[in-house]
């Protein structure tokens, strides 16, 4: 009888291994596919966007799969961000919140609050991010997610980078570079990010020829992984501007034109628009006024389009 108690048992054992197995295997081809809707967003939002909609109704709501649902909330986040649907957006981190809350997962509660920083930052509330960031300090010290490290780390380099504390803020984004590679699906997307972000530090901090070493490895490798376009214009876009601080106008300019074509085939019109201003800038201080001025008039009637108050009174001064 014991020997009949003990076969049950291991054949109990084996099918609850057998299941285990395969439901990782479920949840790890899942994710696959989910950043396969988030690689097609990249380079064409309305299908992401189409895709990622399928995506919810074909699987999130068939698994019933907590950690693949936070899983979900994030790269949805990203993907209307790209898109620029913003309400959107914020709907997926406040549910990707209430989801880490509900599960007890501090981690991903973590996640989502630092997301949400880089909001409060790019809103110029610096002060109020450095709040929310020594506010959470003590959770993210003892936190073992290199997912919440990075986001810290890239948070504080922000801040103190915009409150001037330079050696402070380098030593913050030296420590998010080395732990950009939390997500293996997406390391290259995000060593990109943090190398842009250091070429800029450097950029500003008067090293252009750091910040032109950086740039280049950025770009090199958003081309060798065929990033989405707006990625590799935004990257053009500095390399222009770093050139022009090292005195090679022709090249920037080269840069910058073809970043526009990059900028206006991915419909990135606030970038186009930044683009536009650059090299009417350009053309303004190396004396040449004709194509100036034509650039001043394409720059006004776009901002007049996107109400950016800031880019018209630009354009405006530069008629």
């Amino acid at each position: 009888f014991q020997q009949f108690l003990l076969t049950i048992a291991v054949i109990v054992l084996t099918i609850m291994t057998t299941q285990c197995f395969a439901t990782t295997k479920n949840m790890s081809s899942d994710i696959d596919r989910l950043f396969e809707v988030r690689s097609l967003a990249q380079h064409d939002s309305s299908q992401g966007i189409e895709a990622l909609n399928q995506f919810k109704t074909q699987v999130i709501e068939k698994r019933q799969n907590p950690q693949l649902e936070l899983a979900f909330y994030k790269q949805a986040y990203s993907i209307y961000i790209d898109a620029d649907q913003i309400d959107n957006a914020f709907q997926s981190l406040a549910k990707l919140k209430q989801l880490a809350i509900k599960l007890g997962d501090t981690d991903q509660e973590l996640v989502a609050t630092l997301i949400d920083i880089a909001n409060v930052i790019y809103d110029g509330k610096t002060k109020d991010a450095l709040n929310q960031l020594m506010q959470i300090k003590s959770q993210v010290n003892v936190s073992k997610s290199r997912e919440v490290n990075f986001y810290y780390n890239l948070r504080m380099a922000t801040v103190k980078n915009i409150m001037g504390q330079f050696d402070i803020a380098l030593g913050y984004y030296l420590k998010a570079l080395q732990l950009s590679d939390f997500e293996p699906r997406r390391k290259d997307e995000s060593r990109i990010n943090m190398l842009s972000a250091l070429a800029d530090f450097y950029s500003n901090n008067k090293d252009p020829k750091k910040a032109l070493e950086l740039n280049n490895e950025a770009l090199a490798l958003a081309k060798k992984i065929n990033a989405k376009q707006a990625t590799v214009a935004n990257l053009m876009n500095a390399q222009g501007y770093i050139l022009i601080e090292l005195g090679d106008k022709e090249n920037a300019l080269l840069n910058y034109t073809e970043a526009l074509k990059l900028a206006r085939l991915a419909k990135a019109t606030q970038l186009e628009l930044s683009l536009m201003i650059n090299i009417n800038d350009y053309y303004l201080r190396d004396g040449n006024y004709p194509l100036s001025q034509i650039y001043a008039e394409q720059t006004l009637a776009l901002a007049q389009k996107l109400q950016d108050k800031g880019s018209e009174a630009i354009a405006k001064v530069n008629l």
